[in-house]
């Protein structure tokens, strides 16, 4: 459950290619309803429709958890199979899934060292790590050949966001306060996005 937690919310890979995140749970709704090998199977269609519901419905979820599900469902864990399957069936399963309480567990761990990590001073090399970081992401004008396209705001935001999910809890809020202090206002509500999405269990916790 960790490792298809720690996976990729369906909601991005629906953003960054549909048409193949759709191919991907299809072929997971046939391989299951064949491993089962069930008298009242999902046809083409029905395969299809059930993954755009499933995605729509489900979006919070990792590609990787639905895997989980369906192996977890294929066992009896959500129920008794019978003898059939459809979109109800599989969003029964991912409904029990979601309320199981050993989810609930591992989240509350994840919260509990969210909360410890509010504790913990910053070091030395963390505060290097931001202040080297922080000159580098300054929107500074940058001498570009003149073929080549000068990098926008929009880019500059989407480096820094990928950059500044991989720093720890207490470097983020580190990241705030620098922002705070600077007057961006930006840095401030990218890092502020980022650490609401670890408290709500929407990304998964790096450590620290």
């Amino acid at each position: 459950m960790a490792q298809a937690i720690g996976g990729t919310q369906v909601s991005r890979l629906k953003k960054q290619d549909e048409d193949m995140l759709l191919m991907c749970m299809g072929i997971l709704i046939a391989s299951l309803c064949e491993s089962l090998n069930l008298s009242k199977a999902m046809n083409t269609l029905q395969t299809y429709e059930a993954a755009c519901l499933l995605v729509g419905k489900f979006w919070q979820l990792k590609l990787e958890e639905f895997v989980f599900i369906f192996r977890e469902g294929k066992t009896g864990r959500y129920g008794q199979i019978f003898n059939r399957m459809d979109v109800q069936v599989l969003s029964d399963w991912c409904e029990k899934y979601l309320s199981s309480e050993s989810r609930a567990e591992y989240f509350e761990r994840k919260n509990s060292q969210y909360k410890t990590s509010e504790k913990e001073p910053i070091t030395l090399e963390m505060a290097q790590r931001l202040s080297t970081y922080f000159k580098h992401v300054e929107a500074k004008p940058v001498k570009t050949p003149l073929e080549a396209k000068p990098p926008t705001y929009e880019d500059w935001v989407k480096d820094f966001t990928a950059n500044a999910e991989q720093f720890t809890i207490s470097e983020l809020r580190a990241w705030r306060k620098e922002g705070e202090k600077q007057g961006r206002k930006d840095i401030v509500e990218i890092t502020e996005r980022i650490l609401n999405d670890y408290e709500t269990g929407k990304r998964t916790y790096p450590g620290t």
